[in-house]
């Protein structure tokens, strides 16, 4: 099971600031902006759609699951990419 949370980054902030900030269970400032985000349902031929307006700026891809048995998440085993949106 995967999930995928959208983040908006604050200026100068980055992925470590926010992989920091979630494993503080969001106290503190946050370094982003919660955007929303989807979950599946390990139907593989199930299509998930987001439509939201991107506007140019540093985003965040974040799978918060747990890893079972650990204190991970998959986020902390890499699955998080930042990307870039552009003019």
């Amino acid at each position: 099971m995967h999930e995928v949370d959208i983040y908006r980054l604050y200026e100068g902030r980055t992925v470590a600031d926010l992989n920091a900030w979630r494993k503080q269970q969001g106290h503190g400032t946050a370094p982003a902006r919660a955007l929303g985000g989807a979950l599946d349902s390990h139907d593989i031929h199930r299509v998930v759609w987001l439509r939201k307006n991107f506007p140019p700026g540093r985003y965040v891809l974040h799978c918060e699951m747990p890893v079972t048995n650990t204190d991970l998440t998959h986020a902390d085993l890499g699955m998080v990419q930042e990307i870039e949106i552009k003019d």
